[in-house]
């Protein structure tokens, strides 16, 4: 069973019905693992570096195609072989990872946006330095 708790008072602490039933359960002195979860406003700045990314650069004319480009640029893919049925070379290809919230923990969600930023400067960035791209993107 999965679910959320609050930090207070330095104590973990159930925040729904839901969660205090699991938390009756938990015997003492019991080990738990706990994950932070992702961030949903950080979601919301990738999409809006994917948006104003967009319409800085110029090779791509698909919003959803640009942020799998995105994606790939800070590193987030898996390397795909397809083997020739023929016998020829096998054909190599690059798919972007997931970024949703079961796939990808909030740690390392805020270091593909770092490697995002970074990648897009150094690429597409035209001379901008990190500082004032991110106040293009008003995140100070």
């Amino acid at each position: 069973m999965k679910a959320t708790f609050k930090k207070a008072n330095g104590g973990l602490f159930p925040d729904s019905p839901e969660a205090e039933k699991l938390f009756k359960k938990i015997e003492t002195d019991a080990m738990v693992e706990c994950i932070k979860g992702r961030n949903y406003r950080n979601l919301k700045r990738f999409f809006e570096l994917r948006n104003v990314t967009f319409d800085i650069q110029d090779c791509f004319e698909c919003p959803e195609i640009w942020r799998k480009h995105l994606i790939m640029l800070g590193g987030h893919f898996e390397t795909v072989i397809i083997p020739d049925k023929k016998g020829g070379e096998p054909i190599v290809q690059y798919w972007p990872k997931s970024i949703n919230f079961e796939e990808m923990e909030e740690l390392e969600f805020q270091e593909l946006f770092s490697r995002c930023v970074t990648a897009f400067l150094s690429r597409y960035g035209r001379g901008m330095t990190e500082q004032d791209f991110l106040k293009v993107l008003e995140f100070d």
